[in-house]
């Protein structure tokens, strides 16, 4: 099966986690009022609050390195716009793709929208070559139709 990028993969996940707490919720229920007849309650309480707890801490986690990775992100690229400093964002976009671990980025995997960042940082920062032949190889490479339009774009206003 071919992995899908962009929204898609999000609204599924989302709506994955969402049914499953909902089948949780309803089987634990059924489970409440079994258990409650055989006079067993006591031990479930305990159990489906550990769980909800696991789930519920797992998920903040997640947010939590989710709003990290925008932050570091948004921070590198100030200090970009404000330094011009080519070689501690490309740093930085290095670490931040480590980070990401291959996740997608919007609606583009997140090689090619690292990459799409490093042809903007060479373009503005005026190493126009370099950049058009990272465009290029990229744009070979592209596997989602958002990069694919993107890089299309870009290379068709090339100045």
């Amino acid at each position: 099966m071919k992995r899908q990028c962009g929204k898609n993969i999000s609204n599924r996940v989302i709506m994955g986690i969402i049914s499953i707490f909902l089948w949780v919720v309803v089987l634990t229920m059924f489970l409440i009022a079994a258990l409650d007849k055989m006079e067993l309650i006591s031990v479930i309480k305990p159990t489906v609050a550990a769980i909800l707890l696991v789930t519920i801490i797992w998920l903040l986690y997640n947010m939590s390195k989710a709003r990290r990775f925008e932050k570091r992100f948004n921070d590198a690229m100030a200090n970009f716009m404000i330094k011009r400093d080519v070689k501690s964002y490309f740093a930085e976009l290095d670490a931040l793709e480590i980070m990401n671990n291959d996740r997608p980025i919007g609606s583009m995997y997140a090689k090619e929208y690292f990459d799409y960042q490093r042809i903007f940082a060479l373009k503005n920062s005026g190493r126009k070559d370099e950049a058009y032949i990272l465009l290029e190889k990229t744009l070979n490479e592209a596997k989602s139709d958002r990069a694919v339009l993107l890089l299309k774009a870009e290379k068709e206003y090339w100045d």
